[in-house]
This record gives structure tokens, C-alpha cells and sequence, in this order.
């Protein structure tokens, strides 16, 4: 068994285990599809701190990092059925976080399933803390819709995201998306990032990534301070799609009797989880 930065395989080698795990991986941080086509087109992620298990000349696990100046993020962790079991998670996660150390990253941060208790309790052997659960709501009905005609919506500019993102400041509704993983959507334009306005005023934005029939809304903000507002704005950017994904809703957040009561069912929960190099 040998570790190997991505940047050392061949691109074709990488392509073709992605395919093969679409199937298996229940929710990534990544859109693999998108990022299929990426490696292709040589248009990959910085691969400093991303890395691959091979056996015997076979991929058997990968994983991808985001990462910024203080601060990481694990998007993807996997190891094939039939490399399981043999410790191969920990040491690519060992490896990666090597380098983040190298690095002087202070702080990294995954998601995992909550039902997914192995995976818990291997991060939580290396340090890791559950920081908060996180929700994930759906909706089959589009029974929120409320479009009206006072409010007007622009497609953003990515390099103004973090900062619109910091002005709403305390007291607003925003889901709890790690900002790397929105960076990386909005850079390799996997996701759309619209500004709504109200009387000439922002009064929100959302993050969403468009599916063959789904409208997964990514990230969101909100500045009115009213839930309705979040409905509005989902039904503006609405087109064909008849599943609507809202995810990252913390699971005591005001917003989701006003989900529940507006069609949207629990779907999936997961762990936010910290560690501190």
C-alpha cells in the first residue's frame, strides 16, 4: 500500500475510480460529477493537501481537502469495499493531516453522517469533536411557492460572497455551509450564487446547485430576519425542478417549524466535526 499526492497519478486513473464510487457515496462534500469533468479538462482544485491509496496499482481510497489560510476542510473520505477494514481511512487521513500541519492549518473541519457511527468514532480517535448536527430538508410538492413581484434577484459576483456573507453580521438567518466548500462551488461555478433585493436593498442570498430535477439550496442568507423571506427567494430562482434540498439547517434553528409547515421533511442528518492542530 502505497500514499500518493493526486497531483502524481495520472489523471485517467483518478476519473475512473470517481466513476466507480459515484454509486456508493451516499452525500460528498463535492458534486462529483462536476468535478469529474474538472479532472478531465485539467481544471482540478489545488491537490497540495488531496490524496490517493493505491494497492497493487489499484485506487482503493481517496481524499479531497479545502483548504484557506487557518482553516481546512475534508470534502471527501473514501476507502472501496474491499480495502475496508484494513486501517487505510486513518492513515490517508493521517497523511493529509500532516501536511495541514506542515502547513500551520489551525483547524479542519468534516461532515459525516450521524448514522455512520464507525466513521465517528475512527475521527473521533484522531481528535476530531462533534461541533453541532446538521439537517438536511426536502421537498417533493414545491408547496413553500410564493413568488411575488416586489422582489428582484441578480446573479452575484463569487469574489463578493465572503464579504456579503460577513456584513449580515449577528442576527441574521444563515445556514451553517462550511465557507470553504462554498468558495470551492462558486469558483469551480458548480454553483449559482444570486442577490436578492428589496426596494433597491439586499435583503438576502442564496447558494443553490441545480440537479436533472432538484434545486439543492447550498447556503443562504437572510436579512429581513423573516423565515417567509427564505421561501420567496427559493421560489424566484425556481425553474422546472420539483425537489427542492435545503441543507446545513442546525437542528435547533427557528426555521424548521416554518419548514415542516411548509412541506419540507427531514431527510438526512449529519455531524459537523472539529480539530484543532
Amino acid at each position: 500500500m502505497k500514499i500518493y499526492n493526486l497531483s502524481e497519478l495520472k489523471s485517467e486513473q483518478i476519473v475512473t475510480y470517481l466513476k466507480q464510487l459515484r454509486a456508493d457515496v451516499q452525500t460528498t462534500g463535492l458534486e462529483l460529477k462536476k468535478i469529474i469533468s474538472k479532472i478531465e479538462k485539467n481544471l482540478l482544485i489545488n491537490t497540495e493537501y488531496s490524496f490517493a491509496l493505491v494497492v497493487e496499482n489499484e485506487i482503493g481510497g481517496i481524499i479531497f481537502i479545502l483548504e484557506s489560510v487557518n482553516a481546512a476542510y475534508i470534502s471527501l473520505l473514501y476507502i472501496s469495499a474491499k480495502f475496508r477494514n484494513r486501517g487505510f481511512g486513518r492513515s490517508l487521513m493521517e497523511r493529509a493531516l500532516d501536511g495541514l500541519r506542515r502547513a500551520d492549518i489551525k483547524e479542519v473541519y468534516l461532515e459525516v453522517l450521524a448514522d455512520n457511527q464507525y466513521a465517528i468514532k475512527l475521527y473521533q480517535s484522531m481528535g476530531f469533536e462533534i461541533v453541532r448536527q446538521l439537517c438536511q430538508f426536502r421537498n417533493e410538492t414545491n408547496s413553500f411557492y410564493r413568488r411575488d413581484s416586489y422582489r428582484r434577484y441578480e446573479n452575484g459576483d463569487p469574489l463578493i460572497f465572503a464579504m456579503l456573507r460577513k456584513n449580515f453580521g449577528v442576527n441574521k438567518l444563515f445556514s451553517e455551509t462550511n465557507p470553504l466548500y462554498i468558495n470551492f462551488l462558486l469558483e469551480a461555478k458548480i454553483a449559482e450564487f444570486h442577490i436578492f433585493y428589496l426596494d433597491n436593498k439586499i435583503c438576502g442570498y442564496i447558494i443553490a446547485r441545480r440537479g436533472s430535477n432538484s434545486l439543492d439550496i447550498i447556503d443562504y442568507g437572510i436579512i429581513s430576519g423573516s423565515n417567509d423571506e427564505l421561501f420567496i427567494m427559493i421560489s424566484h430562482i425556481l425553474l422546472k425542478e420539483t425537489v427542492v434540498v435545503i441543507k446545513n439547517v442546525v437542528e435547533d434553528d427557528e426555521i424548521l417549524n416554518d419548514l415542516k409547515k411548509n412541506g419540507f421533511f427531514l431527510d438526512i442528518k449529519q455531524y459537523c466535526m472539529k480539530l484543532i492542530l
